[in-house]
């Protein structure tokens, strides 16, 4: 503290506030606690047992919650967050049995989830081991806007292509007044077939790579604020059901910071 290059008021001006801050918690406290019990709280009291008894036959269907478990029980130091867990349960149980219920309810909807994800990435090991699978690249930008998001998976698509993998690349389709903001000047298009035809001639007149993909377009906008292409409603339904397996996402932060469709993880198999 010493090395610090504040002075002493202003030292001691911190330290005030953080007594008067404290102070103030500990206030509240004792005024709470001097309060008594309301009428409120005391139905509240009084309903508890029997709240408490439908809560736990409502867990035992759920069988995500052992309510009689010993919260500290444990086989060793691997099962400290086990016995986090156990014991936040046992307090919620204790404090407050309708929001147990209601965690209880979501953890099992979630641990559904997860057995029907593992169930369905199991049947895909058998699609991986014979070769029978379809990749969809989902990217953020497209030619010929020059920048790394436009180049790099177009390339991964032709590469993977040319190995024989079936392919769909998904890039943004840009209002022709907003390509002005970020293309070349002088290479806007009317229509995604008319920007299809130059980011395949580029493909192959640059890269040298000659490759049988799909590409698709999905309707964007560009935030000058950010300096990127934000992409508008729901990607997913562009895909069809039997180019769902594999998922890869370039810049998924962008491709999800307005998204409100389907869970990118239900809807595809699996998701890089």
């Amino acid at each position: 503290v010493n090395s610090l290059p504040w002075r002493d008021d202003e030292m001691a001006g911190m330290a005030g506030l953080h007594l008067v801050h404290w102070l103030c918690i500990v206030l509240l406290a004792v005024t709470a606690a001097s309060r008594g019990e309301t009428p409120l709280q005391s139905r509240q009291r009084e309903r508890k047992p029997v709240i408490a008894h439908v809560v736990d036959a409502r867990l035992a269907q759920l069988s995500v919650v052992d309510a009689e478990a010993d919260p500290d029980e444990s086989d060793g130091i691997l099962d400290a967050p086990k016995r986090a867990y156990r014991r936040t349960l046992v307090w919620l149980r204790q404090q407050n049995p309708e929001l147990l219920l209601i965690f209880a309810a979501a953890l099992a909807t979630h641990k559904r989830a997860r057995a029907a994800k593992g169930a369905q990435l199991e049947q895909f090991e058998g699609q991986v081991s014979i070769d029978d699978y379809h990749i969809a690249i989902v990217t953020t930008a497209s030619l010929p806007w020059m920048t790394g998001t436009a180049i790099n998976p177009l390339l991964r698509a032709a590469y993977l292509a040319r190995a024989g993998k079936r392919i769909t690349l998904a890039v943004p389709w840009l209002h022709p007044v907003e390509q002005m903001l970020i293309f070349p000047k002088g290479k806007y298009f009317e229509t995604p077939a008319q920007q299809e035809q130059h980011i395949r001639k580029w493909l192959q007149m640059r890269a040298g790579v000659h490759a049988t993909f799909t590409l698709r377009f999905y309707p964007a906008r560009y935030d000058s604020e950010r300096g990127s292409i934000m992409p508008l409603g729901d990607i997913t339904r562009f895909f069809e059901s039997h180019e769902c397996d594999i998922c890869v996402l370039e810049e998924p932060e962008h491709l999800t910071w307005y998204y409100n469709g389907p869970n990118w993880r239900y809807r595809f198999k699996l998701v890089i």
